[in-house]
C-alpha cells in the first residue's frame, strides 16, 4: 500500500481528531458534580439497574465516532493499492501519465513517412487507453523540455487538437539529461495510485548508445517512481546528407576585395550518396552552383566558392543542398562583415637609430601596406614608438601590433585589455628586447593573462644556417587552414633561426608549429570579444628569413582580416544565446529583432563585459537582423547543430537491452501498444471507499445514539410510572387500615 498524500501528516491529524472525543469523555467523567434533586431520587433506583448497559452503549458510540475521524484522515492521505485484486475491485482506478515526445529534428527524417508522424500516432494510441479526467502531462523533448500541458484531466477531443496543432519537430538536438530531470519532476507531481511515463523516440544511436551516468541514474529513479516505457517508432531508412559547415576560408573581407568560402557536405548514412549540387547565395541572390559528387558513408567533401564585395557592411552568405529524406539540415548560412578599411597601429619596440636603418616594424608595415597608400588604402597602418603607447587613443584602430616591445606600463596594459575585450585584435611579436618573465607578469590582469602562452626563453636552431621549417597547422581555423593549403615547396623555404620557447596557457591554442621540434610558432587566445595572436618569431629579419617570405605577407593579411571580421562571432546554433554589441545605445533601451520569418520582438540593452549589448536566443535557423536605431543594423546567422544529422538508430534488440538496464520497459514498433499498456496497468485509490465507509459509520453512530437515548428515556418513564403506582397502592392500603 502506498499513499498519494503525506501519511505522517494526515495520520497525525487523524490521531489528534480521534483523541478529542476520548479526552472529552474522560474529562467529563472526572469533573462531574452530583446535585441533589428530589426527582432524581425517584430515577436513581431504576438507573442503577441499567447503568452497565448504558456504559457499554456509550463506549460503542465513542468508538464509532473515533472511527469516523480515523477513516476521514485515512481517506485524505489517499492510500493506494498496486495490486489488482477482487477484494478492492470497488476501488477507484486512476492513471497519471507523462507523455514525452522526442521532437529533435532527426524525427523529421523519413522517405515515405516522417518519424514524427509515427510518434504522434503512438502518442494518440497511448492516450486512448485513458479514462476521461485522468491527469496527463505532455512534453516536447529537444535541447530543453517544453511542457505543452501539465497535469490536466484527459479529454479526447482536446488532446487530439493539442497533438495536431502544437506538437511539432524542433530544429535542435535532444538533450537527454535536461529532459529526463524535468520528466522525473513532472512524474512526481502526479497524484494518482498509478503513474506512467512514456518516452516516444526514434532511438537515435547518438542519443541512446552511450547514456551518461546522470541520465542512467535519472531513468532508474524514474522507473521506481512510475511505470516507465521506452516507445521507439519505425523508420524508413537511415541515409542522410547534411551541410555541416559554411565559413569564411581566406581572402579579403574588404570593399572591392575577394574572399573564399567553403561548405562541408557530410554523409551520415550507411551507403554512398550522390550529393547533387550546392547552390551558394550572397544577400539572397544565387551566385554559384557547384557539383558535390559522391560522398562515401561517414565522410565529408568540401566545396568552395569565391565572392567579391562592392560595398561594405554585413553580408549574408548561404548554401543549399538538393533535398533528401531530412530537409532541415540541407541549408546553412553565415554572416561576414566587409569593411571599407582596416586601421592598424604598429608599435615599434626597437626603432631605428638612423633613418637609413630598419626598425622592428619595417617588414611588418611593408607587408601590411603593400603598394596602397593614403586614405583609400584598404589597410591603413600607423606607426608609433613604444613610449607613445600610453598616449594613443586605441579606439581609433582595429588591430594593434607590438613588435619587440621591451616593456609596457600598467596603464598601457589596462588599455590593451579593454581594447581586446571590446572586440579589437592584438598581435604580439617576440624579439631580442622581449623579457619573457616581465611579459608573463605584466600582461596579466585581474581577469587573466592576455597572452595565449607562457613565454620561457629564446632558443636557437642547432644549425643556424638551416634553421627550422614550418610544421603542423591546426585544422578548421581560417588562419592556419590558409597556410596548410599553400604548396609544400613554398612553405619549406621559410626558415626560422631563433624563436621564443612558449607553452600554451589557459585558453591558448597553437595554430602553427615548427616542423623539427613541434614548438609553437603562432598561438591564439580569445579574450572577451577580441583575440590575441602571439608570434614566437620576430617581426623583423633578425631571427630568420620569414619576414622576407611571401607567406609572411599572406599570413599577416589573413590574420588582420580574421581579427577584424570575426566571422565566427556572427554565427550561432539554434537555442544558443548570441551576444551582439550595440555601442550606439544606452543600457535599458530596446532594439528590434527581426527573425527569419519576419516576426519581430524587442530586446533590452544590457551590459555584457562592460559593453552595451543585446542577447538573442534564436529558436529556429536562418538570418536574424537587429535594428539598433537609425540605419545601424547587425546580422546573425543561426544554424542547426550538426550532431542531430546522424539519424542512424540502434537496432531493436540493442535498444531493448539498454532500456532494461535503466529500468525501462520497451514496447517495439511492431507490438500491440494499446494492449500492452492496458495489461501492464494496475493500481487502485481507496479514498472513495474510505469516505463512503466514514459516512456509513457516521450514520450508524447517529442512529445508534438516537436509539440508545430513546430506550433510556422509555425505560425511565416506565420505571417512574411503576414507582408512582406502587406508592399510590401503598397509600390506599394505609387508608383502609
Amino acid at each position: 500500500m502506498g499513499f498519494l498524500n503525506s501519511a505522517w501528516l494526515w495520520g497525525a491529524l487523524g490521531a489528534a481528531g480521534v483523541a478529542v472525543p476520548i479526552l472529552i469523555h474522560l474529562l467529563y467523567r472526572k469533573h462531574k458534580r452530583q446535585t441533589p434533586w428530589a426527582a432524581m431520587e425517584l430515577l436513581r433506583k431504576a438507573l442503577v439497574i441499567r447503568s452497565g448497559q448504558i456504559k457499554l452503549e456509550d463506549f460503542i458510540i465513542l468508538c464509532l465516532r473515533c472511527l469516523v475521524l480515523a477513516l476521514v484522515a485515512l481517506a485524505l492521505a489517499r492510500p493506494t493499492l498496486r495490486r489488482d485484486t477482487a477484494l478492492f475491485a470497488a476501488g477507484q482506478r486512476r492513471i497519471g501519465l507523462v507523455l514525452a515526445l522526442d521532437s529533435s529534428y532527426s524525427m523529421a527524417h523519413g522517405q515515405f513517412r516522417k518519424r514524427y508522424d509515427r510518434a504522434l500516432e503512438r502518442a494518440a494510441t497511448i492516450l486512448s487507453t485513458l479514462r476521461e479526467g485522468d491527469p496527463v502531462t505532455v512534453v516536447l523533448m529537444g535541447a530543453h523540455p517544453r511542457i505543452l500541458i501539465r497535469s490536466t484531466g484527459y479529454n479526447a477531443a482536446r488532446f487530439a487538437r493539442l497533438l495536431a496543432t502544437e506538437a511539432h519537430v524542433l530544429p535542435e538536438p535532444l538533450n537527454l539529461e535536461q529532459n529526463l530531470d524535468e520528466l522525473e519532476r513532472l512524474t512526481g507531481e502526479l497524484k494518482t495510485p498509478s503513474r506512467e511515463c512514456y518516452l516516444i523516440t526514434d532511438g537515435q544511436g547518438s542519443d541512446w548508445n552511450s547514456l551518461s551516468d546522470e541520465a542512467s541514474a535519472t531513468l532508474r529513479r524514474l522507473g521506481k517512481a512510475a511505470k516507465a516505457y521506452l516507445v521507439p517508432v519505425a523508420n524508413d531508412g537511415e541515409d542522410n546528407l547534411a551541410i555541416t559547415s559554411l565559413s569564411f576560408a581566406s581572402g579579403s573581407l574588404r570593399r572591392n576585395g575577394t574572399a573564399r568560402f567553403s561548405a562541408e557536405v557530410s554523409n551520415y548514412g550507411r551507403h554512398s550518396r550522390d550529393a547533387g549540387a550546392l547552390i551558394f547565395s550572397v544577400n539572397g541572390e544565387a551566385v554559384s552552383k557547384k557539383a558535390v559528387g559522391v560522398v562515401e558513408p561517414g565522410r565529408a567533401l568540401t566545396v568552395a566558392f569565391y565572392s567579391s564585395f562592392a560595398t561594405d557592411g554585413d553580408v549574408r552568405i548561404a548554401a543549399a543542398l538538393s533535398t533528401d529524406d531530412l530537409a532541415l539540415d540541407n541549408h546553412r548560412q553565415t554572416v561576414v562583415s566587409v569593411r571599407s578599411a582596416i586601421r592598424v597601429l604598429s608599435i615599434d619596440g626597437a626603432p631605428a637609430a638612423q633613418p637609413a636603418a630598419l626598425g622592428a616594424t619595417f617588414y611588418l608595415d611593408r607587408a601590411l601596406r603593400g603598394k596602397a597608400r593614403g586614405d583609400e588604402a584598404p589597410l591603413q597602418v600607423t606607426r608609433a614608438e613604444w613610449q607613445d603607447l600610453d598616449s594613443e587613443a586605441l579606439s581609433d584602430y582595429d588591430v594593434i601590433a607590438l613588435a619587440n616591445v621591451a616593456d609596457l606600463s600598467e596603464a598601457a596594459v589596462k588599455k590593451l585589455d579593454q581594447f581586446v575585450r571590446r572586440g579589437g585584435g592584438l598581435m604580439v611579436f617576440a624579439g631580442d628586447k622581449v623579457n619573457a618573465e616581465l611579459y608573463n607578469g605584466r600582461l596579466r590582469t585581474a581577469t587573466g593573462s592576455l597572452l595565449p602562452a607562457v613565454l620561457e626563453k629564446d632558443i636557437q636552431a642547432p644549425d643556424p644556417a638551416k634553421g627550422w621549417a614550418l610544421g603542423k597547422v591546426r585544422a578548421g581555423h581560417p588562419i592556419s587552414d590558409l597556410i596548410g593549403r599553400l604548396p609544400a615547396e613554398l612553405l619549406d623555404s621559410a626558415r626560422f633561426q631563433r624563436v621564443c620557447k612558449a607553452t600554451p596557457g589557459e585558453g591558448g591554442v597553437t595554430l602553427v608549429s615548427l616542423a623539427e621540434n613541434d614548438l609553437p610558432l603562432l598561438l591564439e587566445k580569445q579574450v572577451g570579444r577580441g583575440s590575441v595572436l602571439l608570434f614566437t618569431c620576430a617581426a623583423d629579419a633578425k631571427w630568420g628569413n620569414f619576414p622576407l617570405h611571401p607567406v609572411y605577407t599572406i599570413l599577416l593579411h589573413q590574420a588582420v582580416t580574421y581579427m577584424t571580421s570575426h566571422p565566427e562571432r556572427r554565427n550561432a546554433l539554434v537555442g544558443q544565446a548570441v551576444t551582439v554589441p550595440v555601442n550606439n545605445r544606452r543600457l535599458g533601451e530596446v532594439v528590434k529583432l527581426t527573425g527569419p520569418g519576419g516576426q519581430t520582438r524587442e530586446l533590452k540593452v544590457v551590459a555584457v563585459g562592460g559593453q552595451p549589448s543585446c542577447i538573442c536566443e534564436p529558436e529556429t535557423n536562418g538570418f536574424y537582423k537587429i535594428e539598433m536605431g537609425g540605419n545601424a543594423t547587425a546580422l546573425v546567422a543561426v544554424n542547426l547543430d550538426a550532431r542531430e544529422s546522424d539519424v542512424k538508430v540502434l537496432p531493436e534488440p540493442v535498444l531493448a537491452r539498454k532500456a532494461a538496464a535503466v529500468s525501462l520497459a520497451m514496447i517495439g514498433p511492431e507490438e500491440n501498444l494499446a494492449e500492452l499498456v492496458k495489461t501492464g496497468r494496475n493500481g487502485f485509490e481507496l479514498a472513495r471507499i474510505l469516505l463512503l465507509a466514514a459516512l456509513g459509520t457516521l450514520l450508524l453512530q447517529s442512529w445508534l445514539a438516537r436509539r440508545f437515548t430513546h430506550r433510556i428515556s422509555e425505560g425511565i418513564t416506565d420505571v417512574a410510572a411503576e414507582v408512582t403506582r406502587g406508592r399510590a397502592a401503598g397509600a390506599r392500603r394505609a387508608q383502609v387500615e
